[in-house]
């Protein structure tokens, strides 16, 4: 009985050791497999890589070209906006250089205007208009005052922007005036830079005055400034009457620095001569 259970023993344990021969065999064998299909996995997708890339390449191409040149042609449709908004912005600058050139002129102009002295005319008095003629192209104004301050017939009557029209009626209290907007008003002018002469005239049916030159070898341009002459010794010189509007047809219209609208308080003077 001893003698059997020797043998099973021992014929349990070489069958024990052929098992884990067999284990760490298929052990090994499980490793080297794994890492020949990393190597080989490896290898298949550079391979694989290689032969893509000049495929891929060649595919991807005419898109990648269509895209830069879409952005070329939006980058030169910016350009162009740009370019468009440069031109404008270049135009809107000298339009405003034109303007502050004109504005120059201009205030020198009334430069001069302001530095014109009283040593040609004298205030009689300083009045209140009462009455206006009734429609917007009124050419007749009645003043508060008359031959109880010694006013007289054609004297002038100005404010703070310029002539207004001469004295043509007096009464004891009240006198009348016609505007230089009148048909029937007729006043020698000249242009403040240049002095050309001129006569200025109203009209029926606008607010704007007429100019007829004396002499045409010159002639002013839009913008100058009308200011009385002197001549026929009715208004003293250098009043400012109006500035160039517009011509058409060759007739120059003026439009005259007071409104009219709004006359208030106004000025009655006479000749110093």
């Amino acid at each position: 009985m001893p003698i059997i259970k020797s043998k099973i023993f021992t014929k349990s344990k070489k069958t024990s050791s052929f098992f884990i021969t067999i284990l760490f065999i298929l052990s090994f064998l499980l490793v080297f497999i794994n890492k020949a299909d990393l190597y080989i996995g490896s290898k298949i997708k550079t391979v694989s890589a290689d032969i893509a890339s000049p495929i891929v390449y060649f595919l991807t191409f005419p898109f990648d070209k269509s895209i830069s040149a879409i952005q070329n042609l939006n980058s030169l449709k910016n350009l162009s906006i740009e370019n468009n908004k440069l031109k404008e912005e270049i135009k809107i600058l000298k339009q405003w250089q034109s303007l502050s050139l004109k504005l120059i002129n201009e205030n020198k102009a009334y430069k001069e205007l302001l530095n014109v002295n009283d040593d040609t005319f004298e205030t009689l008095e300083t009045a209140r208009v009462i009455n206006k003629a009734p429609n917007i192209f009124a050419n007749i104004i009645q003043l508060n005052i008359g031959l109880n301050k010694n006013i007289e017939i054609n004297s002038g009557v100005l404010n703070e922007r310029g002539l207004i029209g001469r004295i043509i009626n007096i009464g004891n209290v009240t006198s009348r005036v016609l505007l230089i907007t009148d048909i029937n008003s007729s006043i020698p002018v000249k242009t403040l830079n240049q002095d050309i002469n001129a006569i200025i005239s109203g009209q029926s049916d606008s607010i704007l005055l007429k100019l007829k030159f004396i002499k045409e070898n010159k002639m002013p341009k839009i913008g100058e400034i009308i200011v009385t002459s002197g001549n026929a010794d009715i208004f003293p010189p250098n009043i400012a009457v109006g500035k160039i509007y517009k011509i058409e047809d060759n007739i120059y219209y003026v439009k005259p620095f007071v409104n009219f609208k709004e006359l208030e308080f106004v000025n009655v003077i006479t000749n110093k001569l």
